[in-house]
């Protein structure tokens, strides 16, 4: 049977519950002397952006697929009676 999972449940185990940013934070404390540096922390935020945006998507795809076959079990319970 399918249960929701928790969003904490995608965590790796170890690292911190709010994730830190320090390359952004370092990039913006050093003035941004290397516009490559600039570039490379924002693509990895923007990648980072839409992974949780795909992740979201996936749980709720997951989500209805659980609940159609909660129903389909429960309809097939009753049929069988």
């Amino acid at each position: 049977m399918c249960r929701a999972l928790p969003l904490n449940s995608f965590r790796i185990p170890g690292s911190p519950e709010t994730p830190t940013q320090p390359a952004a934070d370092a990039a913006n404390s050093q003035g941004s002397k290397n516009p490559s540096e600039d570039e490379k922390v924002r693509a990895a935020l923007k990648e980072r952006v839409a992974l949780k945006e795909k992740i979201k998507r996936m749980r709720k795809v997951i989500s209805i697929f659980c609940s159609r076959e909660y129903q389909l079990d429960q309809d097939s319970f009753y049929f069988q009676s």
